[in-house]
C-alpha cells in the first residue's frame, strides 16, 4: 500500500494502483480465494524517522480506544499489537460479558501480565454511550476520558476530544465529515444528515440519563467524571 501523499490527486492514482494489484493477486490465487472469509492483510513500510514516530503515536492512540471499539463491536473478539521496536506483545480480549449490568470488561495482556479494562457501557437500537470505570475496594471509579475521541461511527472519529459532551457517543448511522474528524449538527431541517445526527444525539442523552440514574444509587464514586 503505496500512501504516500498529501492530496487526493496524490493518493488517488496509487489507491488505483493498489486496487489493480489485488485483483490481479485473485487471479493468481484462483478459486482458492474466498472473499467472505478474513484473509486480507495490509502493510505499511516505515521509511523515515517521521514516519517512525508517527506510527508510535498511533498505536499509543490506537491502545487507548481499542477497549471501547470492542465494547460497541463484540463481533471484534481479539486485537494484538506486535511492537518489535519496545518488544511486547498485547492482546486485547472482548469475552462479551457484562458484569454489574452495564460493565464490560476487556482483558488487556502484555507479555503474560493480564489486567483488565473495565467500560461503563449502555446501548439501545441505534446509539450506545461508554466511558471506562477502575474497580476500587468500595466500587467503582469513574475514569477521566479527556483524551479520548467523543464520538465514534464504531470507530473513533479522531479530533472529537474536546466535544462537550460527558461520555464517548458511538452510532454506525452517523454521518461523518470526510476527513472522519467530525459529525455535522448544525443545519436546518432539509439537511437529512445533520437531522439524523441530531437525533441519535438526543438519543444519547436518554441513555446518559438511564446510566446516571443507575449510578448515584450504587457503588460508584467520581460521578464529576460524568458532568
Amino acid at each position: 500500500m503505496d500512501r504516500q501523499g498529501k492530496t487526493t490527486k496524490d493518493l488517488a492514482p496509487k489507491i488505483e494502483n493498489a486496487w489493480q494489484a489485488f485483483q490481479e493477486s485473485i487471479e493468481v490465487i484462483g478459486s482458492d480465494y474466498n472473499k467472505n472469509k478474513f484473509n486480507t492483510s495490509f502493510r505499511y513500510f516505515l521509511e523515515s524517522e517521521r514516519q517512525l514516530t508517527i506510527a508510535k503515536i498511533g498505536i499509543k492512540e490506537f491502545s487507548k480506544c481499542v477497549p471501547f471499539v470492542m465494547a460497541f463491536i463484540p463481533k471484534i473478539y481479539c486485537v494484538e499489537i506486535l511492537d518489535n521496536l519496545l518488544n511486547t506483545n498485547t492482546v486485547f480480549r472482548n469475552h462479551q460479558v457484562f458484569t454489574d449490568n452495564f460493565i464490560v470488561p476487556i482483558e488487556k495482556d502484555v507479555n503474560g501480565v493480564q489486567t483488565e479494562i473495565l467500560i461503563l457501557h449502555a446501548t439501545s437500537e441505534k446509539v450506545s454511550v461508554a466511558t471506562q470505570v477502575e474497580k476500587i475496594e468500595k466500587g467503582y471509579s469513574v475514569k477521566s476520558i479527556a483524551d479520548i475521541p467523543k464520538i465514534f461511527c464504531d470507530f473513533p472519529l479522531i479530533g472529537t476530544e474536546k466535544f462537550h459532551f460527558p461520555l464517548i457517543v458511538n452510532s454506525f448511522y452517523f454521518h461523518p465529515q470526510t476527513e472522519r474528524d467530525g459529525i455535522w449538527l448544525k443545519g436546518n431541517a432539509e439537511n437529512l444528515e445533520v437531522m439524523e445526527n441530531q437525533e441519535l444525539f438526543v438519543n444519547a442523552l436518554a441513555l446518559y440519563k438511564i446510566l446516571f440514574s443507575h449510578l448515584v444509587v450504587s457503588y460508584f464514586f467520581d460521578l464529576y467524571n460524568l458532568i
